[in-house]
């Protein structure tokens, strides 16, 4: 099973809502499921430079500042574009990421972003990792109803 340590920049804007992004239907780990951007640490990058690097690449996004704020592990599938399916043994870095006033610009990875504050969280099919992450950090109750549809979990 290959490896992956993945980065993810909890994007916060200053009226305390946080980014989410939607992956198309056919592709990723949580395919058609709202959840936080990120991506892999490709080799011979650092953690804060993958970071930062992600967040432009996918979003258009510069990251001024990236605190560490929690990590987690988790064995999931991922869809290719092309069919294809791998199982991955994922390390999750999660940084904490306040942004002023931002300009999105998507690249293909995601379909859907959307600023929504923690009242809000729950109307979204947000995936397992993103409800977990939510509740670590205190977002979302640890007694939340939110859950994610049957079958997307492995």
């Amino acid at each position: 099973m290959r490896r992956r340590v993945i980065v993810i920049p909890l994007i916060r804007n200053p009226r305390r809502e946080y980014l989410l992004c939607r992956m198309p239907a056919e592709r990723g780990v949580y395919p058609g499921q709202w959840g936080l951007p990120g991506g892999g640490i490709e080799d011979g990058e650092t953690m804060d430079g993958a970071l930062r690097r992600e967040a432009h690449e996918e979003l258009g996004i510069h990251l001024a500042t990236a605190t560490p704020l929690l990590f987690k592990d988790a064995v999931r599938e991922k869809r290719y574009p092309d069919g294809r399916r791998e199982e991955l043994y994922m390390v999750f870095l999660v940084f904490d990421c306040p942004v002023t006033e931002v300009t999105i610009q998507l690249n293909d990875e995601f379909d859907a972003v959307a600023w929504v504050g923690p009242t809000d969280l729950e109307r979204y099919d947000l995936n397992e990792e993103t409800v977990d992450t939510f509740r670590k950090i205190g977002i979302l109750p640890t007694s939340s109803t939110h859950t994610s549809p049957p079958g997307s979990e492995i």
